[in-house]
């Protein structure tokens, strides 16, 4: 059993749970700046629930909708939830499988939008954690958002974080398609861990092709998460 904490909220992470990373805190703090009511909620891809738990606590929202594919990762949102004394919807769910005919205000995403072959050199995923986000790391990604427009109300959101860990034009072309508002909000760079620096030729094979687009600097390569905020509505 793991730590992590955001904004002074501390979760326990399960074994065989995705480890949160930089791009769940990126979600966090741009939401708990906002000043608005965000209606009903869903936390799209939870893991250990420390998004939807974290700004519950920060004031941002109260009970909230989550899922995930994994068992073991319901559990631990469910157990972070106990600890916290907090209250949320929380269901197994491939996708949105579990929600038909739900609709909710918001839609918070953090599910993998990264490269297979980039999760499976990295020390995020481990070997008990799938990532079927296919060559390119649009796989998954791409089903949310065709699906995200029945399961937002009329004014509804989503948040969604794109990687440049993955094909990020494919996904932000397939946005656009869906959306009538697609606006960038935040941005920020990271380097790759340096244990992944033992698979340069992968990295820069997958950069060639434009599966990602990484830049090599100081011996190390540079990535980006951007975060989106897209309003309900396909484009006329």
């Amino acid at each position: 059993m793991k730590f992590f904490e955001s904004s002074g909220i501390r979760v326990t992470v399960h074994d065989g749970v995705f480890y949160p990373t930089e791009t769940s805190k990126i979600i966090i703090d741009y939401l708990s700046e906002k000043k608005r009511r965000f209606g009903r909620i869903l936390d799209l891809g939870c893991g250990c629930g420390v998004v939807g738990i974290t700004l519950s606590k920060l004031g941002a929202f109260g009970k909230f909708c989550a899922s995930d594919i994994s068992e073991k990762a319901v559990n631990n949102t469910r157990a972070n939830l106990k600890k916290y004394k907090l209250d949320a919807d929380v269901r197994i769910s491939s996708l949105y499988d579990a929600w038909k005919g739900n609709r909710f205000d918001s839609i918070l995403c953090d599910v993998s939008g990264v490269s297979e072959e980039i999760a499976k050199i990295s020390p995020w995923f481990g070997k008990n954690i799938d990532c079927a986000s296919g060559k390119d790391g649009t796989e998954l990604v791409t089903k949310i958002i065709n699906a995200t427009p029945n399961y937002l109300t009329p004014r509804g959101i989503l948040v969604l974080p794109v990687l440049t860990l993955s094909k990020h034009a494919k996904l932000i072309s397939c946005l656009k398609k869906n959306f009538h508002s697609v606006k960038r909000v935040t941005s920020r760079q990271f380097y790759l861990p340096k244990e992944m620096a033992a698979h340069k030729k992968t990295i820069e094979r997958l950069n060639r092709l434009k599966y990602i687009d990484v830049e090599e600097k100081f011996g190390l390569y540079l990535w980006r998460t951007d975060l989106y905020e897209v309003h309900n509505g396909r484009p006329s």
